[in-house]
């Protein structure tokens, strides 16, 4: 981010715990529309280390400041509590505005939140974690 960008109060509460680029509204199709987009890149644990998210998942920035929580607070010493130590995090998904199911003429999938299948997954070593990111949060 460059020294004149003008942050939102949410991004800059995101940018004391991770590392993200800001990016421009979402606007359709149709209902699908979003403000306050960043591509989330990485999370900054409270212990300096630097969580990786490939690549990096585009969300309004209220869900990247819940999903950087969620990691920081539940994931990571989750994992450091048997004995391994959280290294990245694979999403499969993020903000999208697609048709439901595929379907040519369906509604369009609600885009408020990480879409279904919407999964992480976690790198602890030579250890994967899998889950699904929306039933955590």
């Amino acid at each position: 981010m460059g020294a004149e960008a003008t942050l939102s109060p949410c991004q800059s509460r995101l940018a004391e715990i991770a590392a993200f680029k800001p990016l421009p509204p979402i606007t359709g199709p149709e209902e699908c529309i979003a403000t306050d987009v960043v591509a989330l890149d990485v999370v900054l644990l409270a212990d300096g280390h630097r969580i990786a998210l490939s690549p990096a998942a585009t969300l309004r920035c209220p869900m990247a400041e819940a999903v950087t929580h969620w990691i920081r607070d539940d994931v990571e010493p989750t994992i450091a509590a048997i004995g391994k130590s959280l290294r990245g995090v694979e999403t499969l998904d993020s903000f999208d505005c697609r048709r439901r199911n595929g379907i040519k003429d369906a509604k369009i999938s609600f885009p408020e939140s990480l879409p279904e299948p919407g999964y992480c997954r976690f790198f602890a070593g030579a250890t994967h974690f899998s889950c699904d990111c929306a039933d955590q949060l």
